[in-house]
């Protein structure tokens, strides 16, 4: 793994696989706070004041007087997602795209299929160098799930793993907010990517909160940051009704991350068995 513009980078050796360390990701989210010399700065990290912030961060406002309710803000989110109609209307959706690790010189075509009411499959074909090296998938059928490789670090997920798929994997989980999260709230402003922003917090029964960036113009999801992870949508298309990111930017321990969204389609038939672990 490597971050070229701060000239850093670990390769990291196993003899064993799988084990926590050799699942992706997890090695970074422990090594780069100590290559960085992060984890302090982590730990004593307050919520910036706004008048202080530099171009490109995130401002938070202290000021709620025009803050929205939930009940009303999640009304517009629906909306403009394409109403409720809609949205129940499409029982399965499949993805066909880009992804690009920019930090690691690995791109990848990459297959989405979900069905409702929250399973998905994610297929990642791996090349570098102008080579295939390698497969990654993941998925969850509902109740449970887990990785599966061509390079020997298959897993399957904890209850927490598990847990955190059903909320983070339902199809259209803005008809769900309320019944998936223990407390839905919204938090004050912000300024994402040069919108201003509602900010709604999602608190599970366990487990951390994640964080939604809502524009407050167009009521589209602007950001989501959880576990460690902040994914940044943009290019909203209408496909059947429904608007879809056509892009996404992910930025955690292995970088930045880039989905480029090539086709949707909606209502596809997907063999049940793509949702659940393969046959040895």
């Amino acid at each position: 793994s490597f971050i070229p513009e701060r000239r850093v980078g670990f390769v990291f050796l196993a003899n064993t696989s799988p084990n926590f360390m050799t699942r992706i990701g997890n090695a970074g989210k422990l090594l780069y706070p100590l290559i960085l010399n992060a984890e302090t700065r982590a730990k004593t990290e307050t919520r910036p004041n706004p008048s202080a912030v530099s171009s490109g961060e995130t401002a938070i406002s202290s000021t709620t007087a025009d803050v929205p309710t939930v009940d009303a803000l999640l009304q517009r989110m629906v909306h403009a997602t394409g109403g409720e109609e809609a949205l129940r209307r499409h029982r399965s959706i499949e993805i066909h795209g880009r992804k690009t690790y920019e930090n690691q010189g690995v791109s990848a075509d990459l297959t989405i299929q979900e069905q409702a009411p929250a399973m998905r499959n994610d297929v990642e074909t791996w090349t570098a160098a102008g080579k295939e090296i390698g497969r990654v998938r993941v998925y969850f059928d509902g109740v449970s799930g887990g990785q599966e490789t061509t390079f020997g670090q298959d897993a399957t997920n904890d209850a927490d793993a598990n847990a955190r798929a059903r909320r983070e994997d339902a199809l259209h989980p803005l008809l769900e907010l309320k019944s998936l999260y223990k407390k839905v709230a919204v938090r004050g402003s912000a300024n994402v990517q040069s919108q201003d922003t509602w900010i709604v917090e999602l608190t599970p029964e366990h487990g951390s909160s994640s964080r939604l960036d809502v524009s407050q113009q167009t009521a589209l999801i602007v950001q989501r940051e959880s576990d460690g992870e902040t994914a940044t949508f943009a290019d909203y298309r209408d496909v059947d009704g429904e608007r879809i990111p056509f892009r996404t930017t992910i930025s955690d321990s292995l970088g930045e991350t880039t989905i480029a969204v090539d086709s949707v389609r909606f209502n596809a038939p997907i063999r049940e068995t793509a949702f659940t672990a393969a046959t040895k």
